[in-house]
């Protein structure tokens, strides 16, 4: 979902960024940021989303969800509050532009 994705970025980044500073023959300096970082840049950051992140990143997103859902029995003048707060967060403003 939205926070796996977020995150999967966040970690994309930082596995491209220590991967271009590993030294290489001059041979293969050329064909390193076309083929070999993104390559390995993705499987690293698929297997550490896949069997490090997945699981805490979707209760989380489940947490949120379920407990939204919870609020519908409630008071719906909390929720209708935070579902405005959310909308009004980001209408075109500073985080979509990110």
């Amino acid at each position: 979902g939205f926070f796996g994705a977020l995150i999967a970025g966040i970690i994309g980044g930082i596995v491209v960024h220590y991967l271009k500073k590993i030294p290489v023959h001059k041979v293969l300096r050329s064909v390193m940021p076309i083929f070999i970082i993104p390559i390995v840049g993705t499987l690293i950051t698929a297997g550490i989303m896949m069997w490090g992140l997945g699981e805490p990143v979707g209760a989380l997103t489940n947490s949120l969800t379920q407990w939204l859902q919870g609020m519908q029995q409630g008071s719906i003048v909390m929720l209708a509050v935070i579902m405005g707060l959310m909308l009004a967060f980001d209408m075109g403003g500073p985080v979509n532009k990110v």
